[in-house]
């Protein structure tokens, strides 16, 4: 207990204040109590007083009435004394009807009351007054009284009270004071991260869970749920630091950034302007001020529209339209400078924010150099063309004068000349022949005028080239042909072909060309190229006349040789039908076929447009049907050609034609010997690097023992032969029939 005091005294602070406000509370409830009780009793004292002090002026009236009748005044001060004995009251009086007073007691000061009786005699049926009684009772000395008794209660209800409030705070300490210090003490020097450990109360175990343990595990809940508040917080508190911190690293690189953007700004060696999205200039570097002859003032007091030549305002709009949907763009466009000459820029632009509104960032940069190099590149890739296509045209034009057409259309068409002509000259009959002209000179070719009345004669006989950009301003200007079409800039060349001028090369156009070094370089160059161009194609064109009455010799060789072979092979035919042998008529007919197996080659040669290559699937066909009018006549045999699509020259055909005779001939007359029906069967195809002829039959099939090298018919020694002229080897079978593989390389 004595600890429990001692806890209470040092540790129990709730419970001291719940002990203090239980004794003040007590205290004014008592107060209030009594005060009240106080308050109801004297009401009611004062009342009973009253009452009796009526009750006996009343009783005592008549007896008073009588002795003041009978002037007894002995027995009114009886009376009177009486009445001022009663409780509270101090003074009692009688008042005659002369004035006299008869008294008990003395009158006093405060809180009194009077209470008053007439007095009266009935004399003869004469109600007579006697005078009043009067009784005054002293409320002062009845609260002093009530007073007293009430201060002995509150003293025992005081002592009731601290008696309880010391109950109270024992009884607080045991039930719940000790377990909050418990409580207190597990939680003392927890941080974020043990907050939410297991707390308990202090108690013997197994007793029975109460509102202390609700409370513990309210407080657990709460304790786990601030726990994670906490860490949720020290977390967002860490972010928000680190996040501070970033800013404020920002911060400095973005007050650093500005420094480093407005010295580059400044230092930059293209244009920059700041504008509005209304295309108002708001800021300016001093490359752009440099570059436009404007002073920085002027400039701000400008919009784009001002700036941009007259051709690029028409683009502006559709610009402006593409950059604010993309939030950029980059193209090209012309500025005019202060003394009005105009300056080429690549424009890149950029919508960015700026003091809380979009602003437009554009950047220009010069681009004179550039456009001259683009130009000279477009026109370099022209003259190139140009080339590559006079070229191809040396390959696919037939005719001379169609070339010469030709190359004048490709060179205007390339220089945007309308009037290109190219003119052959002949320096003994002194003319100039033009042989080919553009559409647009509409003259009848070719036409030969006197080289004395042309600039391009003159070009001719002094080798010297000619470049006027305006040839109409001439004085000495001859050339009326010129002047009709209204030449103002003309263009003459040499054609120069193995040291020698050969022609002249034209150009000329009715407007005020630009003419430059490269321009007369790749024209003179051009010139020469078309020269010897059409030197070139004269000499191809000599050759291919060449080639095709070559042509038309070899096919005239082939189809006589066809026509020899078949004379050749008639004349077999006609010695035969006189030969009654029939061993010997065999061999007239097996050497009428060999025959007729070449004369078939030189008809397939003369008879294609390659006179190198014959097709093998028709070859083959052609082949098994004239043996088979000749061998299989009378005879149901069936002939079946299965060939790739291939074709050989005739150093491989003639051999393999001769020995797939050999082999058909010799399956129709030996394999179908003494049979009727039948089937013939030639294949032909490619394997790997080689080609297989394979010729097979159902007939009876090869003899016993039967061996190619040692076959000493002369069919088999011609195979033999025939196969090592193709460098190939030939194998032969018999099952089912007879069959023969050769297999020979296909030539590289």
């Amino acid at each position: 207990m004595v600890d429990a005091v001692t806890a209470m005294k040092t540790n129990n602070l709730l419970a001291r204040r719940l002990a203090a406000r239980v004794v003040i509370f007590g205290c004014l409830l008592t107060l209030a109590a009594s005060y009240i009780q106080f308050r109801v009793e004297a009401a009611r004292d004062k009342a009973d007083i009253l009452e009796d002090l009526d009750r006996v002026m009343a009783s005592s009236r008549g007896v008073l009435e009588e002795s003041l009748w009978q002037m007894d005044m002995s027995s009114v001060r009886l009376i009177l004394e009486g009445v001022s004995n009663l409780p509270g009251v101090h003074y009692a009086e009688v008042t005659t009807g002369d004035g006299q007073v008869f008294s008990v007691g003395a009158t006093l000061r405060g809180e009194t009351v009077r209470r008053e009786l007439p007095l009266a005699h009935t004399d003869g049926g004469t109600l007579r007054a006697l005078g009043t009684l009067a009784a005054e009772v002293d409320f002062a000395s009845v609260n002093a009284s009530l007073a007293g008794k009430t201060a002995v209660i509150l003293g025992f209800q005081a002592l009731l009270i601290f008696g309880v409030a010391g109950l109270v705070l024992a009884v607080h300490y045991q039930m719940i004071g000790r377990h909050v210090l418990h409580i207190g003490r597990q939680l003392a020097g927890r941080g974020i991260d043990d907050l939410d450990a297991p707390i308990g109360l202090e108690r013997t175990p197994g007793k029975q869970p109460d509102e202390l343990d609700s409370l513990l595990a309210a407080i657990r809940r709460l304790l786990a749920d601030t726990a994670r508040s906490l860490r949720a917080e020290r977390a967002t508190t860490e972010q928000l630091e680190e996040e501070i911190g970033r800013r404020q690293d920002a911060e400095s690189a973005l007050g650093e950034s500005e420094r480093r953007y407005h010295t580059l700004f400044e230092n930059a060696v293209d244009s920059v302007y700041i504008l509005d999205m209304a295309g108002r200039i708001l800021d300016v570097n001093q490359a752009a001020c440099a570059s436009l002859g404007y002073s920085r003032e002027e400039l701000l007091s400008m919009s784009l529209g001002e700036v941009d030549a007259p051709e690029t305002l028409s683009q502006i709009s559709t610009r402006m339209e593409n950059v604010r949907r993309n939030g950029r763009g980059v193209f090209e466009a012309d500025h005019v400078r202060k003394d009005g000459s105009i300056l080429p820029v690549e424009v890149s632009v950029r919508i960015f924010d700026y003091g809380g509104g979009p602003m437009i960032l554009s950047s220009c940069r010069d681009i004179t150099e550039r456009r001259k190099s683009g130009a000279r590149l477009v026109a370099q890739n022209r003259y190139l063309t140009c080339h590559l296509r006079v070229s191809e045209l040396a390959l696919a034009v037939g005719g001379e004068a169609d070339l010469c057409r030709m190359i004048c259309e490709e060179i205007a068409r390339a220089l945007d000349y309308p009037m290109v002509a190219v003119e052959y000259y002949d320096p003994e009959r002194g003319i100039m022949t033009f042989q080919g002209v553009s559409e647009h000179f509409g003259l009848n070719l070719p036409l030969e005028v006197p080289a004395g009345e042309t600039i391009s004669g003159t070009v001719a006989r002094t080798g010297e080239a000619v470049v006027e950009r305006d040839v109409s301003a001439r004085g000495d200007y001859r050339n009326e042909a010129l002047r009709a079409l209204g030449t103002k800039t003309f263009l003459c060349f040499p054609m120069r072909c193995r040291g020698t001028v050969t022609g002249a090369l034209s150009m000329a156009s009715s407007k005020l060309e630009s003419v430059d070094g490269e321009l007369i370089t790749w024209a003179g160059s051009m010139a020469n190229y078309v020269a010897a161009l059409i030197d070139h194609a004269r000499a191809v064109y000599r050759v291919a006349a060449s080639l095709r009455e070559k042509e038309i010799l070899l096919r005239e060789i082939h189809h006589r040789v066809k026509n020899n072979l078949q004379i050749v092979s008639s004349l077999l035919r006609l010695q035969a039908n006189h030969i009654t042998d029939p061993a010997a008529l065999g061999y007239f007919e097996e050497s009428q076929a060999r025959v007729m197996a070449m004369a078939l080659v030189h008809e397939d040669l003369y008879q294609t447009s390659d006179l190198s290559l014959i097709s093998i699937p028709e070859f083959f066909s052609r082949l098994i049907q004239r043996i088979m009018s000749v061998f299989g006549r009378g005879r149901d045999i069936e002939s079946r050609v299965e060939a790739e699509e291939t074709a050989l020259g005739i150093d491989c055909v003639i051999p393999l034609g001769l020995i797939l005779n050999e082999l058909a001939v010799n399956a129709i007359k030996h394999g179908f010997d003494g049979r009727d029906r039948g089937v013939l069967t030639v294949r032909f195809a490619r394997q790997g690097d080689d080609y297989v002829l394979t010729v097979s039959d159902n007939g009876r099939g090869l003899p016993p023992g039967f061996d190619m090298a040692s076959a000493q018919t002369l069919g088999m020694q011609l195979v033999a032969s025939l196969t090592e002229q193709l460098r190939g080897v030939i194998a032969a079978q018999s099952r089912n029939g007879a069959a023969f593989a050769l297999r020979f390389p296909v030539k590289r």
